[in-house]
């Protein structure tokens, strides 16, 4: 296949990706065994490009991290939107479901900086990444709880010196000495 057949069959499969239109499909597929490295390029801009405008790049990102040519940025990012459009259920169950989770996760597994991109993603922002905690498989963090302490250690009494039990509030409000 010539050169400029190759440019102009990609260049109207990503037109009808980015316009949601069908029958790209087979154009795609017949670049992509003939230059792979172009289709990744391509896919990897529209993705970004659809980004910016406000529009879902999910699917183009999810086209490309099929590929064996995604990077691991590439990886991210999808990432990254599917943790904005993620429901962010902190029960173990819904994290254990949540893809763009495991996907964190298998970035963090191949020693990707995921701490520094998710610093540096604005998308993300603090107050939405509760993923620390699901990725490490501990608690999130209002649920943590400090150790206790013991009486040897300044910690409060466990009970009463004197035998006697404390005075609770009955049910007219005045104390009951039991």
């Amino acid at each position: 296949m010539s050169p400029s057949v190759r440019k102009q069959l990609l260049e109207e499969a990503i037109d009808k990706i980015g316009s949601a239109a069908r029958g790209w499909e087979a154009m795609l597929d017949v670049v992509r065994d003939s230059d792979p490295d172009a289709v990744a390029k391509a896919l990897r801009e529209l993705g970004h490009k659809l980004r910016k405008k406000g529009r879902q790049g999910r699917p183009v990102l999810r086209l490309l991290c099929r590929s064996d040519r995604a990077t691991d940025d590439d990886r991210y990012l999808l990432a990254s939107l599917e943790l904005a459009k993620s429901t962010k259920d902190t029960r173990p169950g819904a994290r254990a479901t949540d893809e763009a989770l495991r996907q964190l996760a298998t970035l963090l597994s191949r020693g990707y900086d995921l701490a520094g991109a998710l610093r540096r993603d604005r998308a993300v922002g603090p107050r939405r990444c509760t993923t620390w905690f699901p990725l490490r498989g501990g608690p999130a963090p209002a649920r943590a709880r400090a150790p206790e302490r013991g009486r040897e250690e300044g910690g409060p009494r466990k009970g009463r010196e004197d035998g006697q039990k404390q005075a609770r509030p009955g049910p007219a409000g005045r104390l009951n000495q039991t």
